[in-house]
């Protein structure tokens, strides 16, 4: 039986079709939102599930009333979750929060974006090479080393109501996987984030 030379090139198409559509969803098929953990609606211990406090300069970040710089959980009066962190030393810190544990890179993603929404109050620069509040993340190697680079976005002044921070950012060669993190520099005041989220393409 003879086809049309019409059906045989749509029979050709549509084999073409079949072959590429698996390569085309191993990067279209990317979760929009691949950090689980960006809205702090689980708690483990004294802090929220899936992160860790941290910091240097100026005393250890603690949840508790002892010390100058502190991380805190609150909730608004919608009761929704969100990080505090507080920065009293006259001279300034760096404290914040990051992913217990960083985030397993597809190979076929090339780009990141994270955002989130940030408040600053009480802001005042503390050091000589200024300060920031920011959020952004760090990315390891295939040996859990932390890889060289700046990626972040940040406000330095006061933020009076949540506004949106987002950086995009390109996954640099060799990087294994990546880690969120929320941080004041530098810098003395009250930082608060929530949604925070990660996407990647």
């Amino acid at each position: 039986m003879k086809f049309p030379q019409f059906s045989l090139v749509l029979v050709a198409v549509s084999c073409a079709l079949l072959i590429m559509s698996p390569a085309r969803a191993q990067t279209e098929g990317a979760p929009e939102n691949i950090l689980t953990e960006g809205d702090f609606s689980g708690v483990s211990g004294e802090f929220y599930a899936g992160w860790k406090p941290g910091g240097f300069l100026g005393g250890k970040p603690d949840t508790s009333e002892n010390w100058a710089n502190k991380v805190i959980m609150e909730t608004d009066d919608k009761g929704q979750p969100y990080a505090r962190l507080e920065c009293l030393d006259p001279e300034g810190a760096h404290i914040g929060i990051s992913q217990s544990e960083p985030i397993t890179l597809n190979p076929a993603w090339t780009s990141l974006k994270i955002s989130g929404l940030v408040k600053v109050s009480d802001y005042k620069v503390a050091s000589d090479w200024g300060g920031r509040v920011q959020i952004g993340v760090n990315f390891f190697d295939s040996n859990s080393q932390l890889m060289p680079g700046e990626y972040y976005a940040g406000f330095s002044q006061n933020v009076p109501d949540w506004e949106p921070l987002e950086k995009d950012v390109m996954i640099p060669p060799g990087a294994s996987s990546v880690q969120v993190f929320f941080n004041i520099m530098g810098a003395n005041g009250v930082a608060d984030a929530r949604d925070l989220k990660l996407s990647a393409e």
